[in-house]
């Protein structure tokens, strides 16, 4: 056995013995380097006065003879654990130049940076051995109002009844410019994010791809902008409902959701206007010989927008964006859709339709997650269903891509299952697709109406076609069919995946489908799992040369499937340990 794996091992099994630990000096610095010492507190032992004595001391001369493969496993070990603890951790870098190297390759893998901290970036990363370390990189564009907190804890009911008559006095503003300048300033805010998206671009294209990681790096953009009233708003629906009477809740949710509909459509509305902007105020901060079509980061692997953005970014400049980066190779979308009108949700429609048709071939993965299952807000503050041929439209143009060039493909909410089945046709090929993780309404816990099919009719229909589809996918690895609406419950969930055989197990490889279902729903249990017809998954394993067996379960199950399924649509999964990842504190 190796002796890297061995004491690997040795180590695992050391810390597993109770009052056993390995561990390093909790503040090591520069100047404690030269008595740094290496400590085994085996097990504790008390003497006849009951105090706790320490066994062993293994001195500052066997730790430098230890093997310096070694000494890193140690280090990296100490640095991971309380790095991931959300512990400071730069002192370590203080000890010695290999730990220093040990600190920056554990610490840069995730940075965030803001548009004040882009010297720091620039300098940061003049040391080109620290560039192979990033795996992640996000670009905060914050615009944020914040002169006034709201700390709605210490609320009175004088406070409230003041509160509630600003809220209104706010959500009647007729202008947008009227309602916190500092907050929806469009043109600056605008001007600020393509600078900042132009600067990194700029600066980054001088690096050589020899000099970063061989996955890549995922470029993800957090772009957030809030008002004091959308703040005020957030923190009446937050109060505590026992304190406030019913009238009060009905006027709040309402003129909540009529300005959370406002404030969205005047979104669009900016949006619109950057569209429009980009390349002129791309044209005014390049030279000539520096034009920002000129340029290309070709180390960026994968754009991700976090569905957390309250600022809406457009197709068009995702898909200018992607143009530069000659080495993308997939797209995590994430986004908000609930509040606007149907011509907006028309409109956006439209953009993902185009820009879907005009993604770089270099594109191998795409996950597009609308957040809502394609409801809206109207204007009053009632919810609306957004229906249209245009989600069919989209359905087609997304089951056109993935024939031509993806091996990954998540869609949530914004089309239906049926639809992408439908609209790619009977005889649609898709030669490279592992992955596939689509939703529909057909797995809703309501009954259709009368003129509608049964729901587990529907059900088996769908999960037909989907095996249908499967018998044209001769790669896919994985597919998932799930709810396209969480808030209505998580009925059902029906998964087909190929278990490779592995030279360590025994069994051969075989294919599963895995059906979870919720106990409460009747229609689910008994109509669909009892007479669930699996015809095509079993051509499909067969096809593979695979045998085919099922898995069904209940409850709590459902759930966890479901987020599963959609949180491996990233994928760059394989790359970072989340696919979004977190901001540390």
């Amino acid at each position: 056995m190796p002796f890297v794996l061995f004491f690997n091992r040795a180590l695992e099994g050391l810390n597993r013995v109770p009052g056993c630990l390995l561990s390093v000096s909790q503040q090591p610095t520069r100047a404690s380097a030269e008595s740094w010492q290496l400590r085994y507190i085996g097990r504790r032992q008390r003497s006849e006065s009951g105090v706790v004595s320490m066994d062993t001391q293994i001195s500052e001369t066997l730790w430098r003879n230890l093997p310096g493969e070694l000494q890193g496993m140690i280090a990296t070990q100490v640095v991971e654990e309380e790095h991931g603890e959300d512990k400071t951790v730069a002192g370590y870098a203080t000890v010695s130049k290999a730990w220093q190297v040990i600190v920056e390759r554990i610490t840069m893998r995730e940075l965030r940076f803001s548009k004040d901290e882009l010297i720091t970036f620039e300098q940061l990363f003049l040391d080109v051995r620290r560039r192979r370390y990033i795996r992640y990189i996000g670009l905060e564009f914050l615009f944020i109002d914040s002169v006034e907190s709201v700390d709605n804890s210490v609320w009175t009911a004088s406070i409230c009844d003041r509160n509630l008559a600003r809220l209104h006095r706010e959500l009647n503003r007729q202008t947008t410019n009227a309602e916190d300048n500092a907050a929806w300033n469009t043109k600056r805010i605008n001007y600020e994010v393509t600078n900042m998206i132009y600067w990194f671009i700029s600066l980054t294209s001088r690096w050589e791809r020899s000099e970063v990681s061989h996955d890549g790096i995922c470029l993800e953009l957090i772009a957030e902008t809030k008002s004091y009233c959308q703040e005020l708003a957030c923190r009446f629906v937050e109060y505590d409902g026992d304190v406030l009477d019913n009238s009060y809740l009905n006027t709040i949710d309402e003129d909540y959701r009529a300005f959370l509909y406002r404030s969205a459509s005047r979104d669009f509305d900016r949006q619109a206007e950057w569209d429009h902007t980009w390349q002129v105020d791309l044209d005014a901060l390049g030279l000539p010989c520096n034009t920002f079509e000129s340029l290309t980061a070709d180390f960026i692997s994968g754009i991700s927008l976090n569905y957390d953005n309250v600022r809406y970014i457009s197709p068009y400049v995702v898909n200018k964006l992607a143009k530069q980066l000659s080495s993308i190779e997939y797209i995590d979308w994430q986004y908000k859709a609930r509040f606007c009108s149907t011509e907006k949700h028309d409109k956006l429609i439209d953009d993902h339709i185009a820009a879907v048709a005009q993604l770089p071939a270099t594109i191998r993965s795409l996950c597009l997650r609308q957040v809502g299952l394609g409801q809206f807000w109207g204007a009053q503050g009632n919810q609306q269903t957004y229906e249209s041929h245009k989600r069919g439209d989209l359905a087609a143009a997304l089951a056109a891509l993935a024939a031509r060039q993806l091996e990954k493909l998540t869609v949530t909410c914004v089309i239906d299952a049926l639809d992408f089945f439908k609209m790619a046709g009977p005889n649609t090929m898709w030669p490279m697709l592992k992955h596939l993780a689509l939703t529909t309404s057909c797995l809703d816990d309501k009954e259709p109406t009368s003129f509608e099919s049964p729901r587990a009719h529907q059900i088996q229909r769908v999960i037909h076609k989907a095996g249908e589809a499967a018998l044209r996918m001769p790669q896919l690895d994985f597919f998932s069919l799930t709810n396209g609406n969480p808030d209505g419950g998580v009925d059902v969930f029906f998964s087909f995946q190929v278990h490779e055989y592995e030279p360590h197990e025994f069994e051969p490889s075989f294919a599963m489908v895995k059906v979870f279902a919720d106990q409460r729903n009747e229609h689910a249990t008994n109509d669909v799992l009892t007479r669930l017809s699996l015809k095509k998954w079993h051509e499909v394993a067969a096809s593979r040369s695979l045998d085919l067996t099922m898995k069904v379960g209940f409850g709590g199950d459902t759930e966890q499937h479901w987020h599963w399924s959609l949180m491996g649509g990233m994928a760059g999964v394989d790359r970072l340990q989340y696919p979004v990842v977190r901001q540390r504190g």
